[in-house]
């Protein structure tokens, strides 16, 4: 099936010039030239994709990923009890999308599920690992609190799949939700909640690790980190002797040995309950080999690796440059050179890249293409022509009831 394409063209501002004279004509060129650099708007391309239909499909709640053939990989998630997430796949070069299966039906499959069982969501990421498997997380609502007092009836699954044959294999079930997930080479390293529990899983050997991070009441980072070295981090969430929430980055090493801990004084904000705040949201790989992050309300961070093995958590400020915002996206644009990041500003979304050295920003509206009723979510997933994907859901014609959202931006 060929991909359906709303394109969103936002223009420059232009300029009319009548017969200057070559003094006028200078200082006219030299007025535009700043008010360009200074312009909020930038020109976009937005193109809206259309995931093949499914009447269960709810929302992609940032499950994106690339495989080493360049092809899309996208989990949408269901709504309602019963009712399964699934894959689907999307060729770039040809607008081509393929389903790759659903879970509830793989779990009869793979023999891994219980007489009842159903796992409305893939929350997780995508990721590729050295073994040339996809990994990925799914997940249950049923039955969970949001003030962390209970864990989902059914739990979570880990799976991996062969992009080229779409071949299914269970590696793993847990009772937590596991919302989030990264990699590095052979390991897999998955998040869940409630209290920030950790599961490393290597693709070679099979062995597991799990450690618990740590996360007061329904609090659940939408993200982990994993450097190029396997070292992990995970914000630890907790209260103080006031009662306040408090937060910072704690670092483990490959085996999930804790081996420091940065502060994130700006994690939480003054009204936000622990299930309220969504934790690191956006993350990107670095120039330089390390991480870029952002929090809840906006806040970029920077992890760079230091000589020893240790590592360096840099404060950057806020992304959006007109204060602190939702921030759930993060992009490397060329080759790192500049980021760019979904941005909520009001009633609706924005595509902000900022320049890290220069400090500069640009902002550019996602427009129609985005529509009434709809909700962007995290993603980090760019195609080989540098295309950025952008996911979430927005609302179907009945009261209620949405679908799945997916926008391909070339900034």
């Amino acid at each position: 099936m060929t991909a359906d394409l709303t394109h969103t063209r936002v223009p420059m501002r232009t300029f009319r010039w009548i017969r200057p004279g070559p003094v006028l004509l200078f200082l006219c060129l030299a007025a535009a030239r700043m008010v360009a650099a200074a312009a909020d708007v930038v020109p976009v391309v937005v193109e809206r994709l259309h995931p093949p239909r499914d009447d269960a499909a709810d929302a992609i709640w940032g499950a994106t990923g690339i495989d080493r053939d360049g092809n899309v990989w996208f989990g949408i998630s269901a709504k309602r009890p019963g009712d399964s997430a699934r894959l689907v796949r999307f060729a770039p070069s040809s607008g081509q999308w393929t389903e790759a299966g659903a879970v509830n039906a793989e779990l009869v499959r793979s023999g891994a599920g219980r007489p009842g069982e159903s796992q409305v969501k893939i929350h997780s990421r995508i990721v590729e690992a050295a073994d040339g498997w996809l990994y990925f997380a799914s997940m249950d609502e049923e039955g969970e609190r949001e003030d962390g007092s209970a864990l989902p009836r059914w739990g979570s699954h880990l799976w991996r799949v062969d992009p080229r044959t779409l071949r299914w294999e269970h590696v793993l079930a847990v009772p937590e939700g596991l919302v989030a997930l990264g990699g590095a080479g052979f390991d897999v390293v998955a998040l869940g909640y409630w209290n920030h529990v950790i599961y490393r899983y290597d693709v070679r050997t099979g062995e597991v690790v799990r450690r618990e991070a740590g996360a007061v009441g329904g609090h659940a980072s939408r993200n982990v980190l994993v450097d190029t070295s396997g070292n992990v981090f995970v914000p630890r969430a907790e209260r103080d002797g006031t009662g306040r929430l408090r937060a910072s980055l704690v670092h483990f090493d490959r085996n999930l040995h804790e081996t420091g801990a940065s502060p994130l004084p700006d994690y939480f904000g003054p009204d936000d309950s622990p299930e309220s705040n969504h934790g690191v949201v956006g993350l990107s790989p670095d120039a330089g080999g390390g991480l870029l992050f952002t929090t809840h309300h906006g806040q970029w961070y920077r992890i760079s690796a230091q000589e020893g093995g240790t590592a360096r958590l840099e404060p950057l400020g806020l992304f959006p440059s007109w204060g602190e915002a939702y921030t759930p996206s993060l992009f490397a644009l060329e080759g790192g050179r500049r980021f760019g990041a979904v941005v909520r500003r009001a009633a609706e979304h924005v595509f902000l890249v900022r320049d890290p050295q220069s400090g500069t920003a640009s902002v550019f509206p996602l427009g129609e293409a985005a529509g009434p009723g709809s909700l962007l979510y995290g993603s980090m997933t760019m195609d080989a022509q540098g295309r950025c994907y952008l996911v979430g859901r927005i609302d179907r014609a009945e009261p209620g009831r949405h679908e799945p959202l997916v926008l391909r931006v070339r900034p």
